[in-house]
């Protein structure tokens, strides 16, 4: 199991990592653990808050 992931965020094409486990979001990859690598089936959760409901990009 991956405890980090990189994103690619769309619109900027951008990378930045994300710790599933705790929230943390990073510009710079951390040192010394395993990150998973973005592919081209990344899906975003959001939230939209006047639905109050999930959705995914």
């Amino acid at each position: 199991r991956w405890e980090w992931v990189e994103i690619i965020e769309p619109k900027t094409r951008e990378h930045m990592y994300a710790n599933l486990t705790t929230g943390e979001c990073v510009w710079e990859p951390p040192p010394g653990v395993k990150i998973k690598q973005a592919d081209n089936n990344q899906w975003w959760e959001l939230f939209d808050q006047n639905t109050s409901r999930f959705y995914y990009y």
